[in-house]
């Protein structure tokens, strides 16, 4: 933007720097009104910016404005970076604390840089200086968009936040945030997190690429500092920190305490040795319980029940299982009740050695399972040499139901709602209600049959709506035996989603999770919760660490590969996907989930085989019908389209914003736009999916609505809805 000159102010006698604009720049711009803004910048006093001695303009004709700076005996950090590379951690830490406390102190000003790059921060003695404070900004001002009408760009594309390459005229001070954060991914990789072969280019990878991962440059940066890298180059505002100063905390935040690593351990399915068969139950509930017990030891990494009760079906000896479910230990055993008498077998083992750690006996009656269980649960934790904390001492004490009467309806009703098909649910509701009449009013007993009714597409009788009122009855009375009840929030939350309110589901998930650090059914909705806000970051955090509790369940490899489809990453959503095909390569949804990465990757004749699949080995789902619409969309058979749905493809797309999605997705690819909006309405305003984000920048199937007026309202609702979004 301009021409630098070394001078020397005669009357101080003392070096100075001047900067004339270039005459490009100059056109168009009166230089008083220039003058008057950049006098604005003569207020800030900060030790770490470059202070403005004075301005003007020159005698020629056109004048050209200048402003004086002192001049600084130094380099630039763009000197030192071509000289040295990459910098040492704790000095990009440093300098990078300096130049935040100086655009911190400006923003509180009123003021935005709008031009941070290592070009602009001068290095006095080794501390950083911010220069040229504002003139970006007195540009802007003083040209309106005239200068955006040249072609020429107030900012640099390498750092410029994609607000401000896409020419919106209300950046705030979260643009220097997003250039802070590529200033200081550079200090660390040695190039910024965009680069490209013309200035195009790289904006448009601004805009529309996620941040390759800082590790593949610099392996060992904290979690903690990648993390914070990454929320501050957040391509929407709106997901990035509230202010420089909370980045900047958030970059110096500890990680985990460098303390023993977290043990790991899969509690296999206890084998049932019981004369009974149908005693089979009893041996799964008490997987169940001992997983929930370790689960609250917070040393303790444990696999869930999903996972486990999984590995029946594997034939893999104890090394494969700990290389599949990435965990140290596993305890294996058996279960024979005969009458009440009841034995239980237990033995620790360290898979990576095969060497048995502990192994103990237990004998009782089923009166005493209770007991056996925790005596079982605090000797595998004695054995592993984890010691207790107080709370951690007294949740293992705890009895979930008292009355084993009631305890073994309870049970029951969980073997069947984990089937997850329509005579489980109304299996698991019938049984949870005789626990009721058995023990009266019980908190975990309402817990499972609000559950049941939460996750339940349509009550006996009754419409979705009708479903989620007895999920509302059954939390509320959970509230009032228990205030702070887990399992009403869960349900609460599930109510939440299933209507469509995004932000409620996430704060009633969020307390459900933090109560009960595990409860993967509350995890995995408020994935789906996150995913309506289009609050993709902590969706994947989440899922991420879904997969590592329950490695073996499809669904939540879906989600995680879903969780990079719908920031624009295809590429790396397609190896989560893929794994979720390996594990249930019989299920519709890992298949449509799969074959949609490929389409936008390119991979035409591997997604055409995915769809193929559905259409042959699952004619009657109403999942594969609306993926197969699709498909016949992206090859323009407009006929196939416009086939009328099945009531239960219809069904199907109206209970879940995806699938709704969907369908818009293949009524726009044959340009019927008013049926496509119409769906897409649906997935908006309706199930509350308001990540517009993906809707503009990401989505390779609306194209043709995108001139629509009613498309356009469709994504002014969104984006008001998810920046007010408070989740």
């Amino acid at each position: 933007m301009a021409v630098v000159y070394l001078a020397r102010d005669k009357k101080h006698d003392r070096p100075v720097a001047i900067k004339i604009l270039h005459p490009e720049i100059v056109a168009g711009i009166g230089a008083d009104r220039f003058l008057l803004e950049i006098r604005i910048l003569a207020r800030l006093q900060h030790p770490h910016i470059l202070a403005l001695l004075d301005s003007g303009a020159t005698d020629e004709a056109p004048p050209r404005p200048y402003y004086v700076m002192p001049y600084v005996d130094g380099e630039t950090l763009r000197h030192r970076l071509d000289r040295e590379g990459p910098l040492p951690l704790p000095d990009a830490m440093r300098l990078v604390r300096e130049t935040g406390e100086a655009l911190h102190y400006a923003h509180g000003a009123g003021l935005i840089h709008r031009d941070v790059k290592p070009e602009n921060v001068l290095l006095s003695q080794g501390h950083a200086l911010v220069a040229d404070f504002g003139i970006a900004r007195a540009v802007g001002v003083a040209t309106g968009d005239r200068l955006t009408r040249t072609g020429l760009s107030l900012g640099t594309p390498a750092y410029m936040s994609p607000e401000q390459a896409a020419a919106d005229p209300e950046i705030d001070a979260r643009t220097d945030q997003y250039s802070l954060a590529c200033v200081l991914y550079e200090l660390l990789a040695g190039q910024p997190p965009f680069t490209g072969p013309s200035m195009a280019a790289v904006l448009s990878r601004q805009v529309l690429d996620p941040v390759p991962s800082l590790t593949t440059f610099r392996p060992g940066v904290p979690a903690s500092l990648r993390r914070a890298i990454d929320r501050a180059l957040a391509k929407v505002p709106a997901e990035r920190y509230g202010s420089v100063l909370e980045f900047l905390t958030a970059l110096e935040a500890p990680d985990a305490p460098a303390a023993e690593p977290k043990r790991s351990i899969v509690v296999l399915p206890f084998a049932n040795l019981s004369p009974d068969p149908d005693n089979a139950y009893f041996a799964d509930g008490l997987l169940e319980e001992v997983i929930a017990d370790l689960s609250r030891v917070r040393a303790l990494t444990v696999i869930s029940r999903t996972s486990a009760v999984k590995l029946k079906e594997k034939d893999w000896d104890l090394r494969r299982i700990g290389r599949e479910l990435n965990v140290r230990y596993a305890l294996e055993g058996s279960v024979r009740r005969a009458g009440s008498a009841l034995r239980i077998t237990a033995q620790l083992i360290d898979v990576e050695t095969d060497a048995h750690l502990w192994a103990e006996k237990y004998s009782g009656t089923v009166d005493d399972v209770f007991d056996l269980q925790e005596r079982l649960s605090r000797q595998i934790v004695e054995a592993l040499r984890i010691t207790l904390s107080p709370p951690e001492d007294r949740e293992l004490a705890q009895r979930p139901i008292a009355d084993i009467r009631a305890f073994e309806y309870y049970q029951r009703a969980r073997q069947e709602y984990y089937r997850h098909t329509a005579e489980g649910m109304v299996a698991a509701r019938a049984l949870a209600e005789h626990g009721l009449a058995v023990v009266g009013p019980h908190e975990a007993l309402f817990g499972m049959l609000g559950t049941v009714y939460a996750w339940s597409p349509i009550s006996p009788g009754g419409d979705e709506e009708t479903t989620l009122r007895e999920a509302e009855a059954c939390a509320r009375r959970a509230f009032a035996l228990n205030p702070d009840s887990a399992q009403g929030l869960s349900i609460m939350g599930q109510v939440a989603y299933r209507r469509g309110r995004a932000e409620e589901a996430v704060r009633l998930l969020s307390r459900a999770c933090a109560a009960e650090p595990n409860n993967l059914d509350a995890m995995h909705q408020l994935a789906g919760a996150y995913l309506l806000g289009g609050r993709i970051g902590p969706m994947r955090e989440l899922l991420t660490r879904l997969v590592e509790l329950d490695p073996l369940t499809a669904s939540n490899h879906c989600l995680l590969g879903m969780s990079y489809s719908l920031s624009g990453d295809a590429p790396s959503a397609l190896p989560a996907h893929q794994r979720a095909v390996e594990l249930d390569p019989r299920s519709t949804i890992c298949r449509v989930c799969v074959a949609i990465p490929l389409v936008v990757t390119g991979r035409e004749a591997e997604a055409a085989s995915q769809f193929e699949w559905l259409e042959r080995q699952q004619p009657d789902d109403p999942l594969a019908s609306v993926a197969v619409r699709l498909w016949r969309g992206l090859a323009g058979d407009r006929a196939a389209v416009l086939s009328p749905p099945s009531a239960a493809e219809r069904a199907m797309a109206e209970s879940d914003e995806y699938w709704a999605y969907l369908m818009a997705g293949a009524y726009a690819l044959v340009g019927e736009v008013d049926q496509a909006l119409s769906w897409l309405e649906h997935a908006i305003k309706v199930r509350g999916w308001i990540d517009y984000v993906y809707f503009t920048r990401h989505d390779r199937f609306l194209a043709r609505l995108r001139p629509a007026a009613r498309f356009n309202e469709l994504i002014a609702y969104a984006r008001e809805k998810y920046e007010r979004f408070d989740g």
